[in-house]
């Protein structure tokens, strides 16, 4: 969820009360409900996995790294479940998505670890000099991911999907996500004292 929501931060450039109002609508699509219809994508993933693992156990040395493995995994049910795209990290750990992804979570060089303490601990100061937590060729690639998807499906109506893109699109035309009853107690019970009316809303657990 950290991830989605900076890149809404970013990439659509919401600040103060509109970014407030933009958290407390979408914070119902990670309703425990809304991420349980997300499962079969997520064993897609993990079949892959097997089918990775088993290969990795039938070849001449029948090693693998752990860690490089887990955020193969990571990255693919991010790309499936988020994005609404297949990244076949396992298969292929270089692609684009997987370095978008390292590039958002791990600044390389000094100059950008600065930028990004800067954005974090002097926002005012981050703001006068336009610096920002994603950077310009991440934010693009993402903005892309998500506007071609919004295309798409808007081209194909017949095309659906239980993942995050298709919650978006329904956002978007019916101005909130659809929440069942046991979606509303979740949701009542992880809003503040003034209510998601106002955007003071509590962040839900993570799951991306």
């Amino acid at each position: 969820m950290y991830l989605l929501l900076t890149l809404a931060y970013n990439v659509f450039g919401m600040k103060g009360d509109q970014w407030k109002y933009a958290r407390s609508k979408v914070a119902p699509a990670f309703t425990s409900g809304k991420i349980k219809t997300m499962f079969p994508l997520i064993l897609e993933v993990c079949n892959e996995l097997k089918q990775h693992m088993q290969r990795c156990i039938d070849s001449k040395d029948g090693t693998f790294e752990a860690h490089d493995l887990c955020a193969e995994f990571t990255t693919d049910v991010v790309a499936s479940c988020a994005f609404g795209i297949k990244a076949d990290t396992l298969r292929q750990p270089d692609n684009q998505f997987r370095k978008m992804g390292i590039d958002l979570f791990e600044p390389g060089s000094i100059l950008r670890q600065m930028e990004v303490m800067v954005v974090m601990f002097m926002p005012k100061l981050a703001n006068f000099l336009k610096l920002k937590f994603i950077n310009k060729r991440t934010e693009e690639f993402f903005k892309d991911l998500i506007f071609k998807a919004f295309a798409f499906r808007e081209k194909h109506v017949e095309f659906k999907r239980n993942d995050f893109i298709n919650l978006l699109m329904q956002l978007r035309k019916l101005g909130s996500v659809d929440v069942d009853e046991n979606d509303k107690k979740e949701i009542n019970a992880m809003s503040s004292d003034t209510g998601a009316e106002k955007g003071k809303f509590g962040l839900l657990p993570n799951f991306i």
